[in-house]
């Protein structure tokens, strides 16, 4: 893993970080204002399976997944999804080269960063196996629906432990420029 960690060291600088924070909020507001508006409004006003903070029920994804019209099944398997491949990616490395940028430890903690992205790309597999089968199962739904909340709830974990991490860095930043 040393030699992860070297080659993120390299790139770990507040202009990176930045522009993979830019990157992130691209994506997300390209999906959040078009795809998923799109997709909701052509599943009878059912949510996205991405935007279930809590998950779902196999009632409600089978549900969505009738009423999914062929253009908007259309939108979520070749615009969504690839944009939702993207995202994770820009978030892993978002977090791991914030981690190592504001900690400055020379230990593997900024590896936390995966946990989120796995369970990402995990909850990406499964919707796009519901959506291109055009129905699920009680057990596939439940794995999705487990995706999808553990996943906020790392990104949540792991977001918070950056911004304390952040916040820890600028307050000794400040501190050292005031003596």
């Amino acid at each position: 893993m040393s030699k992860l960690r070297n080659a993120l060291e390299k790139f770990a600088s507040a202009k990176i970080i930045i522009i993979l924070l830019a990157v992130m909020i691209a994506l997300n507001g390209s999906m959040i204002l078009f795809t998923l508006p799109t997709i909701e409004a052509n599943s009878g006003g059912i949510k996205a399976f991405d935007l279930n903070f809590f998950g779902y029920s196999y009632e409600t994804a089978a549900a969505f997944l009738e009423m999914l019209s062929p253009e908007s099944r259309g939108v979520y398997l070749y615009i969504q999804e690839p944009l939702d491949f993207l995202y994770p990616v820009a978030t892993v490395l978002f977090f791991m080269l914030s981690i190592i940028f504001f900690r400055k430890k020379k230990d593997n903690l900024y590896l936390i960063a995966l946990v989120p992205f796995i369970l990402d790309l995990l909850e990406n597999a499964l919707v796009i196996t519901m959506l291109i089968r055009q129905k699920t199962t009680v057990a596939l739904t439940a794995a999705a629906s487990a995706a999808t909340v553990s996943k906020y709830i790392s990104v949540a974990v792991v977001g918070c432990f950056v911004i304390i991490l952040a916040v820890k860095y600028l307050v000794a930043r400040r501190k050292a420029r005031k003596i």
